[in-house]
């Protein structure tokens, strides 16, 4: 069972920000998380699409309430404001996010991390008795940069794959596919190159699940060291959204050798790692068993 499996949110939403309609797709925007949400369903009953569309986000949107490291009313907020004080109780879906990203911090060896404000990882106690969190520094703050869109991704497509649609879930650039694209057996992602806007570093084809690309720009530095990540991009497919948003950061910093050796611990997981050699050329590295499915672009 993945991260997201946790969790169900069915609220209704009676507007959206914006919306369009062809034949047997609808693509819907609205801003939530603090950045762009895109919700793309393919299916034949456009009452079915409209009502599944707003159903996944308002899944976004509870995750958005449990999770938001700004929101005042946030359980993450609450959390943060109390655990130094001793054990607090938190939600499932809360616990298991954290939980996740635990995971990925020790596989990395520090490489990713749930704690802000200068604490460590070692500064968090998770107990899954009582599904509870205790920061052991005064100060010390969790984070789910690198969690929690993900986890919402694939908690909104599963909405769409219940109503018998295909689609995708997109939360600022992490996506989640359910299904299979109109006419074709597998989706094809672009991969941009930080360097270039408009121009793509190569395309990556998977049958369905997350897709979760971190570049140099929004993870410039190893949180271990502050000093610089190691790649340039690292993008990441697997069928946990959680996991392919943490693991993409970790990976970024950890480099293409030790960033796909951490990928390899981890199921039904695979990427593509980008570095920029002192000449000034690319070396996009796949996973092992994976080399087909990316394309690099044409230069």
């Amino acid at each position: 069972m993945t991260t997201a499996a946790c969790l169900t949110a069915v609220v209704t939403i009676s507007s959206l920000a914006s919306a369009q309609a062809d034949g047997g797709r609808t693509r819907q925007f609205k801003y939530l998380m603090g950045t762009s949400v895109r919700v793309e369903t393919y299916g034949t009953d456009a009452s079915t699409r409209e009502r599944a569309s707003a159903e996944a986000f308002a899944a976004v949107a509870e995750v958005d309430r449990v999770m938001s490291g700004y929101r005042s009313d946030s359980e993450l907020v609450g959390v943060n404001a109390h655990a130094s004080a001793g054990r607090v109780a938190v939600s499932a879906p809360l616990f298991a996010v954290l939980a996740a990203g635990q995971r990925v911090a020790l596989a990395s060896h520090g490489a990713f991390t749930i704690m802000s404000g200068g604490a460590g990882d070692a500064d968090v106690q998770l107990d899954p008795a009582s599904s509870s969190v205790v920061l052991r520094r005064p100060g010390a703050s969790l984070t789910l940069d690198g969690l929690a869109k993900g986890f919402a991704s694939e908690l909104a497509a599963n909405v769409l794959a219940r109503s018998g649609l295909s689609g995708v879930v997109d939360i600022g650039g992490v996506q989640y596919m359910v299904g299979s694209p109109p006419g074709k057996r597998a989706w094809t992602v672009g991969l941009s190159d930080p360097r270039r806007p408009g121009t793509l570093i190569g395309a990556v084809d998977f049958a369905a699940g997350a897709v979760a690309t971190a570049t140099s720009a929004s993870v410039p530095f190893d949180p271990r060291t502050q000093r610089p990540s190691v790649a340039l991009s690292a993008t990441v497919i697997s069928n946990d959204g959680t996991l392919a948003d943490a693991l993409s950061r970790a990976a970024l910093v950890l480099g293409p050798r030790d960033g796909l050796a951490l990928l390899s611990e981890f199921p039904s997981t695979w990427g593509v790692i980008t570095a920029v050699h002192p000449d000034g050329r690319l070396d996009s590295i796949v996973s092992s068993g994976h080399a087909s499915s990316f394309h690099p672009a044409t230069r």
